[in-house]
């Protein structure tokens, strides 16, 4: 499933998505030296309602920490991102 992150304003967090069909939360973290793309998670059984208080939140990292992963959602790391092969272009 892809679903659009919006880049947030966070130390921890890259970006958030929803999808509303699925109830599924996004999150997006920073690359960092074991992954240097960053990964992503899905959590499943995400309300709009929580997703919304979650975007509206002060502190999206403080937020995660505390409602996400304390809230007890399951969750699925996503298949890592990979640039895109440029000489495959090239052919």
């Amino acid at each position: 499933m892809n679903i659009a992150i919006t880049p947030v304003e966070s130390n921890r967090l890259a970006g958030i998505g929803y999808d509303a069909e699925t109830k599924t939360l996004a999150v997006k973290f920073p690359p960092n030296r074991t992954n240097p793309n960053g990964s992503t998670y899905h959590y499943s059984g995400v309300s709009p309602e929580f997703y919304a208080e979650f975007q509206a939140a002060e502190s999206k990292g403080s937020f995660f920490e505390k409602r996400v992963r304390g809230g007890g959602f399951k969750y699925e790391r996503q298949p890592d991102e990979q640039p895109a092969d440029e000489t495959a272009k090239a052919e």
